[in-house]
C-alpha cells in the first residue's frame, strides 16, 4: 500500500515583550495585550511524506516556515543519529530537500497492525 501525509510548520508568533518576561520568570501576564485574530499561527505546507511499502520518502521545502529564508540542509535529519548519512537531507532541487530511507532505519519503527 501506499500512503501520503502532510505536515505542517507554524511561524513564529510570541513578540519579544512575552519572550522576556518568560525569560525571566516574572508573571505580568495580565499587562500584555490580548492578540488579534490576524496574528494567530498561520499554518503552511512545506513538508510532505510518502509511505512505500519498505521505505519512506520525506520532501521538505528549503523555506520550511514560509518567512522568506531557506533552512540550513546541513541541519535537517531523520531521527537523532547524527553520524548516518542516510537519515540526512539533500538537495533534491534548488529549493527542495529530501531524504528517503527503509522503514526501520534513522531510528523509524515498522508496524503492521
Amino acid at each position: 500500500g501506499l500512503c501520503v501525509s502532510s505536515s505542517f510548520a507554524f511561524l513564529p508568533t510570541q513578540d519579544a515583550s512575552f519572550q522576556s518576561l518568560a525569560n525571566t520568570g516574572r508573571s505580568e501576564l495580565g499587562q500584555q495585550q490580548q492578540k488579534s485574530p490576524a496574528e494567530e499561527p498561520q499554518q503552511v505546507n512545506t513538508i510532505r511524506m510518502t509511505c512505500h511499502p519498505d521505505s519512506l520518502e520525506i520532501v521538505i521545502k528549503a523555506d520550511m516556515f514560509a518567512v522568506g529564508a531557506p533552512v540550513d540542509g546541513d541541519e535537517i535529519r531523520l531521527g537523532v543519529e547524527t553520524n548516518n548519512q542516510y537519515c540526512r537531507a539533500t538537495a533534491s532541487s534548488a529549493d527542495e530537500y529530501s531524504i528517503s530511507v527503509g522503514l526501520v532505519e534513522c531510528g523509524t519503527r515498522h508496524w503492521v497492525t
